[in-house]
C-alpha cells in the first residue's frame, strides 16, 4: 500500500506547486523512502491522476 503514499506525496507536491516533482526533490522525498516497486506503482497512479486532470481541462 505504500504506492498510495508515493502517489499522495506526489499529488500534494503538485497541488502545492503546480509542478511535477523532479530531480533531487523526487530523489529525496520519494525514491530514497520507498522501494523501487512502490515508486513505480505510485508514479503510475500519479500519471493516471494527471491524465484525469487533463481530461477535466479539455
Amino acid at each position: 500500500m505504500s504506492e498510495n503514499k508515493v502517489f499522495h506525496h506526489m499529488k500534494m507536491y503538485y497541488r502545492a506547486t503546480g509542478r511535477v516533482m523532479q530531480g533531487p526533490i523526487f530523489i529525496r522525498e520519494v525514491a530514497m523512502r520507498f522501494s523501487k516497486d512502490e515508486v513505480v506503482e505510485g508514479i503510475l497512479l500519479f500519471n493516471e491522476y494527471l491524465d484525469e486532470q487533463r481530461k477535466g481541462v479539455s
